[in-house]
Order: C-alpha cells, then structure tokens, then sequence
C-alpha cells in the first residue's frame, strides 16, 4: 500500500485491524500511525493491508440491502438525494463462491434506471475513499 491509497480515519489490516490516525509522508518517514485492536503502532506503508469487504461488515455497518432472486444480495448507499446510489453486489455468479462482484454507481437498484458507472475496487479503505469524494463526508464503518 503507498500513502495515496488512505486517509485518515481508513480501516486496513495490520496485525489485525486498525484505523489510520497519523499519515506522515514526510522523506525520511513515511508511515502511518494506526489505533489498533489493543494497541497504537507506526509502521511503514508497505506493511499495511486492505480489508476485503464483506456481506458482514455492510450488515454490521447498517448499509440497506435488497435481496434479487434469493442470490443475489445488493447494497446501496445513497450519494445524491433519491437519485443517485453506490450499489454493492454479491452473488454466486459465474462458478465463483459468494463474493463481492461489483461496485456501480446509479440509479438506486429498486429503481429502474441508468448505471454511470463501475469501479475496482475490493478493500473497504476504498470503498471509503470513493464514498468520501462522492459525499464530502465519511462512511460510518463497524469492523
């Protein structure tokens, strides 16, 4: 992980899970201080690891989800008023277990309407990230 990748208040994984702090880019540092399960620790940014995003994390974290089909589950946050939300699918789709398939942004998914677009991603930092550059605000998460 490089320092573009995080902000302040990102979960990622560092013997165990831990939420960034302090990021010090500075030459001769360049690491990050994170609140962890029992502790507080600098450490190197290539130390750190992202934290897949789960069904039960968006469960845990209260995000709204609909259920396709009984396989498909979808969850969606809203980003801009009642016209515009960031959808999460999960599914058995294609051979694979049951995973997160992708990240979109659109029309609600129980709404009929366009999709603008899709995003790689796969770490709930990221899913922060793109949250926050969408809303100026940060995603409230439960690891």
């Amino acid at each position: 992980m490089k320092s573009n990748d995080i902000r302040i208040g990102n979960w990622v994984e560092y013997a165990g899970k831990g939420k960034v702090l302090v990021i010090n880019s500075e030459a001769d540092y360049d690491n990050v201080y994170l609140e962890c399960d029992e502790s507080f620790e600098w450490t190197e940014y290539s130390r750190l690891k992202g934290i897949p995003i789960t069904k039960e994390i968006l469960d845990s974290s209260g995000i709204e989800s609909i259920l396709w089909n009984g396989v498909v589950k979808q969850y969606y946050i809203m980003v801009a008023g009642e016209h515009c939300a960031l959808s999460l699918t999960f599914g058995e789709m294609k051979g694979f277990p049951d995973r997160l398939d992708k990240v979109m942004i659109g029309a609600p998914p129980h709404t009929s309407g366009s999709v603008y677009g899709t995003f790689d991603i796969k770490y709930v930092h990221q899913l922060q990230n793109i949250y926050y550059s969408l809303k100026g605000e940060e995603l409230n998460i439960t690891i």
